[in-house]
């Protein structure tokens, strides 16, 4: 509840704070302003966390004192931005004086997208080019039929449901660096916030094709170039796997999912080679996109089949 909230904050040093505005005892909005009366905690991040997501909602987080919103259902891609925004790494300036004065910043693969700003988002990711990938590739599995689920939402009378879809492609597409999308995006919330139809559906098309453009680059970008087709692989020695180790990395990996800890995914990753010497490569990808989606209960399910199927015991 919102009074065990305070007495948390108050004991512990935390980056920052997730603050759910529905809570017995002390809701959100008074945990908020009573943990600001304290100047200790007055540039502490708190972050609201409702089912509510319009202006009204957003307002009374202000005023109460926190420093942004995040909407429920959780858009990963979107809690994880909004994090970089407002919990700073130690060596934030250091980052971003390094990419700042970068004319051209090689992502990982990534390279100069037409019509989007990569340096720019790479210093709202405090340096990290794994997160901007990551982020990047999700717009463009998550948000290719936005327009699509507006106008299915408008379909059914329902505006809120629309006007959600557009704000939301609007946060992503300005923190991933694609400042065209997010402007579209935001002339369609503008209009579906204000229940306007005149120009919605010309606003709607515009949408629709620059979203199309936009998942093509990132498609472009993200597919790896293959080399001269005379050239052959290299051939690579095999893998060994030893059982004892892969046994206590599977069991390891089956801890951390449980527990919900991040680190799984760096454990998840030093697995592929070994799974995929066994046999199970397919299996392996599947484990690694659950545990990046932050799917743990899933990840688990397919951790277990993995477990069975190598006859391995967690």
């Amino acid at each position: 509840n919102g009074a065990e909230a305070v007495e948390k904050v108050a004991l512990t040093a935390y980056d920052g704070v997730l603050m759910d505005c529905q809570m017995p005892v002390m809701d959100g909005f008074e945990a908020t302003r009573t943990i600001r009366q304290n100047p200790r905690f007055a540039d502490l991040p708190i972050l609201a966390m409702t089912a509510n997501a319009m202006a009204g909602d957003k307002g009374r987080c202000v005023e109460s004192g926190m420093n942004d919103h995040i909407a429920k259902p959780i858009d990963v891609a979107q809690l994880f931005l909004t994090l970089a925004l407002w919990i700073k790494p130690k060596l934030a300036a250091t980052v971003f004086d390094v990419v700042a004065s970068r004319k051209e910043t090689r992502v990982d693969g990534i390279l100069d997208i037409p019509g989007m700003d990569i340096n720019g988002a790479l210093v709202r990711m405090g340096g990290s080019a794994k997160l901007l990938r990551k982020l990047v590739q999700r717009f463009g599995e998550t948000q290719a039929d936005a327009v699509v689920r507006i106008k299915a939402a408008l379909a059914k009378g329902d505006a809120e449901t629309a006007t959600r879809e557009a704000h939301t492609v609007k946060g992503l597409a300005g923190n991933i660096g694609a400042p065209v999308m997010a402007e579209c995006a935001a002339l369609v919330e503008g209009l579906l916030s204000r229940r306007e139809t005149n120009g919605l559906d010309d606003a709607l098309a515009v949408m629709a094709a620059e979203l199309g453009s936009l998942q093509a680059r990132i498609s472009a970008a993200l597919t790896p170039v293959s080399g001269p087709a005379s050239v052959p692989p290299a051939e690579l020695p095999p893998v060994v796997v030893d059982k004892d180790a892969l046994r206590a990395d599977l069991r390891q990996l089956d801890a951390l999912l449980a527990d919900s800890d991040s680190e799984a995914e760096a454990v998840a990753e030093g697995l592929g080679e070994r799974l995929n010497a066994l046999g199970q490569g397919q299996a392996a990808q599947d484990l690694l996109r659950l545990v990046d989606e932050i799917e743990f209960d899933a990840a688990r399910d397919r951790l277990s089949e993995i477990a069975r199927t190598l006859d391995i015991a967690l």
